[in-house]
């Protein structure tokens, strides 16, 4: 008679198999939690590309091109707006989502204009701005246009 290798002899029993099969669906459950959890704060690219385009029809000429402030309507009217950069390390989503929607000083609220997921967009567009610097071309006013001189 031939001999047959160890794992055919061993045979799970009833309970074994049960609770590997509770093992398994607990591992399952957590892993579709955790993707549950993770993928929204990421934003895909094209969540970051619509707030890009959002950033630069209606923020841009305020804060500028990577948020500092330092946009062409703010030196023109001699306001300073908010660093953006600055802004996002220091308050929550909360507080900035708040400032979208609903305005303050000098800037307009844009809770009407724009949907809760465009400000959500331009939120993780502010979240890619950390450590940018804005180039400065010569020959340029702030409006943009060529400089008269």
């Amino acid at each position: 008679m031939p001999v047959k290798s160890m794992f055919f002899l061993w045979r799970p029993t009833e309970t074994m198999t049960r609770l590997s099969h509770h093992v398994l669906r607990r591992m399952i459950w957590g892993v579709s939690l955790g993707v549950l959890l993770v993928l929204p704060a990421c934003g895909g690219s094209e969540d970051i590309e619509e707030g890009a385009r959002t950033y630069a029809r209606g923020c841009y000429s305020c804060h500028g091109s990577v948020g500092l402030g330092d946009g062409p309507t703010a030196k023109l009217m001699g306001i300073q707006p908010a660093n953006l950069q600055q802004a996002v390390r220091e308050k929550s989503k909360a507080e900035i989502l708040n400032t979208m929607t609903r305005g303050r000083q000098a800037m307009p609220a844009f809770g009407r204009s724009l949907t809760e997921a465009q400000r959500e967009a331009v939120y993780r567009y502010l979240l890619t701005l950390q450590g940018k610097r804005a180039i400065a071309s010569r020959g340029l006013d702030p409006t943009g246009i060529r400089g008269l001189r």
